[in-house]
């Protein structure tokens, strides 16, 4: 075989082995070959539309080009895990993932995709090598670079045409390596990391009229807690004990989160973002500075990592009086970091003044993986992840997988009543509130893929929501009470949690919304909508 024959073999295997995420996810989804060529067409005519630039040194382009091939690894165990495709989720799903998460979601994964990526990385440059072809002339580089940028975005303003979509990043997301750039630009432009646009921000806030006593309120945030599998809501399991008999509690039945991911859905519980202006995250304050300006002492606990997403609501926390965050050099295993950890600083600052306290408690709750969100006498539903590895969910370990989320559920009811205990202690008007970021697919979209919340749906947007109050807040408040088990049917949205906080504090500010607060009678069940990445707004309910 001559040299030119050699190197154009070779220029077309490492342009396959480039674009192959693309053939893969083709072929998972039972696509024809008249859509593989397509799409295998579009991608390499976007890749030889840079050739231009290395005219004088072929087999130095290609080598450039390993930083796609680098990644192919990756892409393709998405696409096998979760059929999941680079894309905006999945750039936001890694960035808003700690190392702690990354561990626990690829150590099943790691030896396996280390192998691939040497296998792979030595085919590639083997075949890279095999190029014969010094450098070609400086015109024909100008005139394949052009055709093929000609041709490629010709064919993808026919595509938005064709498809009807208002951006062209639908179009490029699809097609690997240009959705390494699409993708990555479109994630860089909704990202944002500072508060400097609210620091002049004042709630003017006031009291209805101001109880004559001790108020504590607590507002605990799940993480990854499903509305149907909690007993008190109607699950076969009892998984609940303790809220089960828990009195002055309200569950409430439909309830829905705004967003699938956490780092989009706490803004909205927190600020007054919701889909479609979660802008508002940045340029206002929280609802800690609403409770500040009252006087009352503010406090935040996170079991979550302080840096592990791209959203604001770690910079909100750290605005409160106290904030707590993990200090993994205080846990000999840093995987099994559980919430009850916290439960003795509560109580103790709960104690440390006599003062009015507003403390959130943010959760690891439901997270993945379920059996390390536990400790080893909540784990009552058998077999679990404690005796046989899920680090690798495959549907042979389905029930395994449900036993070790539904221990998961149980340890969260014992943290809740744990928290109801001792604020329940202090004879304070007080309230706990108890609401999920998101929910959970437990092989429900996809019965052979555990998809945790990679994707919008009825079991990833449905969440609990439990309301206790002490009876001295009964006493004081028996509207606002009423008002609330009046609703327990309603459609209620995560972000009205944010007005009904305030509102059952029986507290207002300038441009107060009471048809958003739970506890008022002018309540109202609006649309539920949903953002993917911040800036859109999709309608979820009714439909």
């Amino acid at each position: 075989m001559g040299n030119l024959a050699r190197s154009f073999v070779s220029i077309l295997v490492a342009l396959l082995i480039i674009t192959f995420p693309n053939l893969f996810f083709l072929f998972l989804n039972g696509q024809g070959i008249r859509l593989m060529i397509s799409w295998e067409g579009l991608s390499i005519t976007f890749i030889l539309g840079f050739l231009f630039f290395f005219f004088w040194n072929i087999r130095l382009f290609f080598k450039v080009l390993y930083l796609f091939v680098f990644f192919v690894p990756f892409i393709c165990y998405s696409i096998y895990l979760y059929n999941l495709n680079l894309s905006p989720e999945l750039i936001r799903l890694v960035s808003q993932t700690s190392l702690r998460e990354a561990r626990e979601l690829v150590s099943g994964y790691v030896m396996g995709y280390i192998l691939i990526l040497v296998a792979l990385t030595i085919i590639y440059f083997f075949v890279v090598n095999n190029i014969r072809i010094k450098k070609i002339p400086l015109v024909l580089a100008l005139i394949v670079s052009l055709i093929c940028t000609g041709l490629f975005w010709w064919k993808i303003f026919q595509l938005k045409k064709d498809f009807k979509v208002n951006s062209l990043y639908g179009i490029l997301n699809q097609y690997y390596p240009v959705s390494f750039f699409s993708s990555i630009i479109q994630s860089v432009g909704i990202k944002r990391n500072n508060l400097d646009s609210a620091k002049n921000f004042h709630f003017s806030t006031y009291y209805l009229s101001q109880p004559s006593g001790r108020q504590v309120y607590v507002f605990i945030i799940g993480e990854s807690s499903r509305y149907d599998h909690w007993h008190i809501n109607g699950y076969n399991r009892n998984t609940s004990p303790s809220l089960d008999t828990m009195h002055n509690l309200i569950s409430f039945r439909n309830v829905f989160s705004g967003a699938y991911f956490t780092y989009l859905s706490v803004p909205q519980m927190i600020t007054r973002a919701m889909p479609g202006s979660m802008d508002r995250q940045f340029k206002e304050k929280s609802i800690l500075s609403i409770f500040k300006q009252m006087g009352f002492k503010t406090v935040w606990i996170s079991n979550q990592d302080e840096d592990y997403y791209t959203g604001s609501f770690t910079l909100h926390a750290e605005t409160a009086d106290v904030h707590i965050f993990p200090d993994d050099k205080t846990v000999p295993d840093k995987r099994n970091r559980y919430d009850e950890k916290y439960l003795p600083i509560i109580d103790s600052i709960l104690y440390s003044t006599n003062g009015n306290i507003f403390l959130v408690f943010h959760i690891l709750g439901n997270h993945w993986n379920y059996a390390e969100r536990y400790p080893q006498k909540f784990d009552l539903f058998q077999p679990s992840g404690k005796k046989y590895n899920i680090q690798k969910p495959n549907p042979m370990l389905k029930q395994v997988i449900i036993n070790s989320y539904d221990n998961s559920i149980i340890y969260t009811d014992h943290i809740i009543s744990s928290v109801i205990q001792m604020v329940n202690k202090l004879n304070s008007i007080s309230f706990v509130c108890y609401l999920s970021d998101h929910g959970e697919d437990l092989f429900d979209k996809d019965k052979n893929k555990l998809l945790f919340h990679l994707y919008p749906s009825y079991q990833t947007l449905h969440v609990p929501l439990f309301i206790w109050t002490s009876n001295s807040y009964d006493y004081l408040f028996s509207d606002k009470i009423r008002y609330l088990k009046r609703i327990q049917d309603s459609v209620i949205r995560s972000s009205d949690i944010f007005y009904t906080l305030v509102g059952m504090s029986n507290i207002r500010f300038v441009g107060f919304d009471s048809t958003m607060d739970m506890s008022s009678p002018y309540f109202k069940s609006y649309p539920v909508y949903f953002t993917n990445d911040g800036n859109d707004k999709v309608l979820f309910y009714p439909k």
